[in-house]
């Protein structure tokens, strides 16, 4: 235990702190009788990072290519800042690995200004090792936010807990500004990465959370434990602002057998404001328990998307909404311009939800998975808890294709999901099976027909019209999918395409009519402007749709740049139109963040954007997109 002087603490400032920042040097050949301070004088392992105070920007540095047995542990007294971190990294060549046997590789307790870099940290096992791997954890009272947390370039692996995880336990105390990149987790117990926070009425506790390029996988979960979910890939709790893109989960949970409660690849509960998008999930099971799905939005969780992801070969759900019966804070969620492929079921809704958008999905099932046999079930499944008046409302399921191949249900709609009131809409959708007739169950009866559906249940239906159809969509090569495994080419899943002829191009809902705002600017493919108007069913946009808008350009005139690609501080737009026009700019999640006019040339300062994909609208005629830095 760190013994330090708090007068000492108290008399620093943080300028003083920078002032007297320090290198810490770790090596093989190094003593711990050293200062540390140079690579001649280095320490030997790990035990002096315990008695030693860090101040902002003090670096703890590791060499490169060996490895140390112990852990690293810091208290709230040797935090730094977003300006000066504590660096945590590797000096010379290659990654330094701290062995940490039975222990944990690193615990921080309320501390910022933290940054863990190019280090591996490895574990005695799942079989020996009861601790997590890398643990921040926050239990300050008066609802603290430690600022800034790094993690990049990082592997943890052999651990009896969790990899990494950021834990809260004192209201709304927790972690901001955290970053995990191209961080690898595997062969974990419980899970690979994770935040928590005291309960669900935290789900503030964290703050802007940017999880990317991370790999996680052969978390399997643990056996022995009947009572809660193991072997999860990622799951974020207790947080606000998170955004989790180009990450791979697979093969996860395989040794979950809890009946309650289950594994998936990458998902958030109790949060706000979370986006999953680019990511890949596969290969992840439950032996014999629940869950064991791709992505899922859960308990508690609001005004979140699930995009351009591909979920494929799990054992559970591809895309699954979750919520406890008789609460409805799981609001305003999206599930748009994913992929599902031979998945248990491809989208299940479970429990009481309100105003969900699901669209521009396209879903692949087939009667039993090709890897390991199990069966899959329905296309769409929506069902409950089974208690009185636990209905969703504002449900609405659009423009999806839905492809079966066997003796499978395209639809199942519990009765006591809506009572009878179709809150669950189905409209504009494709369903097609290419072994047979597709059958629709709702309110505990089988239609044969989307007809008889129709006209039974009112669904396939939107303002007075007849929607949706029951035809061969005309996929490339539907169900002929592989692992991608590599998140900036998800778009290279060309069995997913639309063949030029298909008879469904154009035929779909105007989402953005519907939704009153610019829902989206690309399709799952990342290569499709959507004018007004011309809408296709499913995550593909063929660009045989968009010709009228270009021909409408071209007639007009109307050219227009915006550069640099990505950009920084400062945007610059060009065109040649006569007339001042209309620009909006459009977060990821089709929310308006700026309006203006533009004139010819123009300038815009998005410096203070945070950095991502945003979407430009100028007048009625042209869109466009760019990447922030």
């Amino acid at each position: 235990m760190k013994m330090r002087s708090h007068i000492f603490v108290l008399f620093l400032t943080i300028s003083c702190h920078t002032l007297f920042a320090r290198n810490y040097y770790i090596s093989s050949k190094g003593k711990d009788t050293n200062n540390g301070s140079t690579i001649a004088s280095a320490w030997r392992g790990t035990a002096n990072i315990d008695k030693t105070h860090f101040v902002p920007g003090d670096s703890i540095l590791f060499e490169g290519g060996k490895t140390f047995s112990g852990y690293i542990w810091l208290q709230s007294e040797d935090s730094g800042n977003a300006l000066h971190p504590v660096v945590i990294t590797s000096y010379g060549r290659g990654r330094a690995a701290i062995d940490a046997g039975n222990s944990f590789g690193m615990y921080a307790q309320n501390v910022g200004g933290i940054e863990v870099r190019n280090l591996n940290f490895v574990g005695s096992g799942p079989a020996m090792n009861t601790k997590p791997g890398v643990m921040f954890y926050a239990d300050s009272s008066g609802n603290v936010k430690f600022n800034h947390i790094v993690i990049t370039d990082v592997d943890i692996h052999g651990f009896g807990s969790t990899g990494l995880t950021l834990g809260s336990y004192a209201k709304s105390t927790g972690y901001e500004n955290v970053l995990i990149e191209r961080v690898n987790v595997y062969d974990n117990k419980n899970a690979g990465i994770t935040s928590y926070s005291e309960s669900y009425l935290y789900r503030n506790a964290h703050r802007n959370i940017l999880i990317r390029y991370c790999n996680v996988y052969n978390n399997r979960g643990d056996s022995t434990n009947k009572t809660s979910h193991t072997g999860d890939g990622i799951v974020i709790g207790g947080a606000t602002n998170v955004l989790m893109e180009h990450n791979i989960a697979h093969d996860n949970g395989d040794l979950c057998f809890c009946k309650t409660a289950g594994p998936a690849g990458i998902w958030v509960y109790e949060c706000d404001s979370a986006a999953i998008r680019y990511c890949e999930a596969y290969h992840n099971r439950r032996s014999g328990g629940v869950d064991g799905d791709g992505f899922d939005i859960d308990i508690f969780t609001s005004n979140s998307v699930m995009e351009y992801n591909y979920s494929h070969d799990n054992e559970g759900v591809g895309y699954l909404f979750t919520q406890w019966q008789n609460d409805y804070t799981h609001r305003n969620n999206t599930v748009r311009f994913n992929i599902s492929q031979n998945d248990g079921v491809g989208i299940l809704l479970y429990g009481p939800f309100r105003d969900a958008q699901i669209y521009n999905n396209t879903i692949y099932s087939s009667q039993k998975n090709p890897l390991y046999g199990f069966p899959s079930y329905h296309a769409f499944w929506a069902l409950n808890f089974g208690f009185a008046n636990n209905y969703s409302t504002n449900v609405f399921i659009r423009n999806n294709i839905f492809y079966l191949h066997g003796t499978l249900t395209a639809v199942e709609i519990q009765p006591k999901q809506n009572a009878g009131d179709s809150n669950v809409f189905f409209q504009g959708n494709v369903f097609y099976n290419d072994s047979g007739a597709l059958s629709y169950v709702q309110n505990g009866k089988t239609y044969t027909t989307l007809s008889t559906w129709r006209k039974a249940e009112n669904q396939e239906m939107f303002n007075g019209d007849s929607t949706g159809m029951e035809t061969d969509p005309q996929l490339i090569a539907p169900g002929k999918g592989k692992t991608i495994a590599s998140t900036d080419s998800l778009m290279t899943l060309k069995q997913y395409r639309l063949h030029d002829s298909s008879s469904i191009i154009g035929k779909g809902l105007n989402m953005d009519s519907i939704l009153g705002i610019l829902t989206f600017m690309t399709d799952y493919f990342s290569d499709s402007i959507r004018p007004s108007g011309q809408f296709t069913p499913g995550a593909h946009e063929p660009q045989k749709s968009i010709v009228s808008a270009v021909e409408s350009t071209a007639k007009n005139n109307f050219s227009l740049k915006i550069f640099p690609d990505p950009a920084k501080d400062i945007l610059n737009i060009e065109c040649n139109e006569k007339e001042i026009q209309s620009l909006q700019i459009y977060s990821s999640t089709g929310k308006i963040i700026y309006y203006g006019k533009v004139l010819n040339k123009s300038s815009i300062d998005i410096s203070a954007f945070p950095s991502g994909i945003y979407f430009i609208k100028i007048g009625e005629k042209y869109a466009g997109k760019f990447v922030k830095e």
